[in-house]
């Protein structure tokens, strides 16, 4: 099959299980459908892991306002549930990470529960 340069077409070659090589054709505006595809996709992932860290920045601050008040058990809940998602959207090097491990040691430390807390704040430390 022939293709011109007029008609902006790309072949892409695909080989099924079955070992025959398909040839299939694709016109540019094909290809930028996928191209925009996959950007509104980024966009829209982008904009999940934006709302989630909004979510756990906003976790923090209760969990703070709870500690403040004695309500160590509460905050814990705050602090666990922002880490988890910190983890999730950021992985477990960044520093967010590490600021909640602090904030979740910080209660712990309260309750008694040293040695959970100095983990926690270890963990902090090597990020």
């Amino acid at each position: 099959e022939r293709t011109s340069d007029n008609q902006a077409r790309r072949k892409k070659k695909k080989k099924p299980t079955n070992g025959v090589e398909l040839i299939v054709i694709s016109s540019d505006s094909e290809t930028a459908e996928t191209n925009n595809h996959a950007t509104a996709q980024q966009l829209s992932d982008e904009r999940e892991k934006e709302k989630q860290l909004s979510k756990s920045n906003k976790l923090v601050i209760d969990g703070n306002a709870l500690n403040d008040q004695g309500k160590s058990a509460e905050a814990l809940l705050r602090y666990q549930e922002a880490l988890d998602i910190r983890l999730k959207v950021l992985g477990d090097s960044h520093l967010k990470v590490a600021d909640t491990c602090n904030y979740l040691g910080n209660p712990l430390a309260c309750q008694g529960k040293y040695e959970e807390a100095i983990k926690l704040h270890e963990k902090a430390l090597k990020i």
